[in-house]
This record gives structure tokens, sequence and C-alpha cells, in this order.
């Protein structure tokens, strides 16, 4: 009993590291990254429930208040990161910091591409791997995020 005591709550968190290093590696084996997290959970909550009387002990000195503190900020820049990154994703904004600003498309374009009243459909042909392919790639991509009624498939550049 000692020794569950002792090691449970250790094993389990490293079979949790081991289950994201297995979702990480192998991502088609999601079974066994869902065995190792419920083992993982598991060994976790019964080292803590085990230990129990231990931690709350621990839990009221004087070090537990100043890392309740610490935790308290660490939780605060935590929510206001994935605040951010929320409002980033919701108000997504291109911006083309090239001299020449290659990446950008005209006043003109932009209006012509905002106006168009249905859907229109792209062509081009290039052989892939090439610069002028990833340059055609990104000015189709580029008009399809300005365009009023982005595109709703692509089509592969090579031909069947």
């Amino acid at each position: 009993m000692l020794l569950l005591k002792r090691l449970s709550a250790p094993v389990g968190a490293v079979v949790l590291l081991a289950s994201l290093g297995t979702d990480l590696i192998l991502p088609e084996r999601s079974t066994l990254v869902a065995v190792l997290l419920g083992v993982g959970l598991f060994l976790v909550l019964l080292g803590l429930l085990l230990n129990l009387k231990e931690i709350a002990s621990r839990a009221r000195g004087r070090a537990a208040r100043e890392g309740g503190a610490d935790l308290a900020y660490i939780i605060i820049v935590a929510v206001t990161l994935a605040l951010a990154n929320f409002l980033a994703t919701r108000h997504h904004k291109r911006i083309d910091l090239t001299e020449q600003r290659n990446f950008s498309l005209s006043d003109q374009t932009r209006r012509i591409l905002s106006a168009l009243p249905r859907e229109v459909e792209a062509r081009a042909y290039y052989y892939s791997g090439t610069l002028a392919a990833q340059k055609i790639t990104d000015l189709l991509d580029e008009y399809a995020y300005q365009a009023s009624t982005p595109p709703t498939r692509k089509a592969s550049p090579t031909p069947s």
C-alpha cells in the first residue's frame, strides 16, 4: 500500500506524458492514446486521493499562500493569452509588411472581388513544386480571402 501511495501519482504523470508523446509521434493510434490517457488520469487521481491528508497539511502554510499567488498570476496570464488568441482568430486581418507590397492586391482588384455577384472559378495551369506555382497559389488564396463569395472547392493543379 505504501508503494502504491508513493508511486501512483508520479507514474500516472509519466503515463500521461507517454500518451502525449504517442499522440504526437503516432497520431493514427488513437486507441492507444486513449488507453494511456485513461490509465494516467486514473493513477494521478488515485495518488491524489491516497495522499489527501499530506496535501491538505501542506496547503495550509505560508509557502502555499505564496504559491497560490503565483498560480493566480499564471492563470491570469494564461487567460489573457487565450483571450488575445480568441480575438485574433475572430477578427483576422492580413497585413503585407514587404517593401514592394508583394502580397497585396490593388484597391481596384479588391473592389472587383468584393462586388462579384456570384462565385467565379479560376483555373491556373503550372508545374507543381516551382516558384511560379507557389506565387500562383498564394495569389489565388488572396483572391479567395478578399472575395465576397469565396470559392468552395479547389482543384488539383496537376492533370489527372
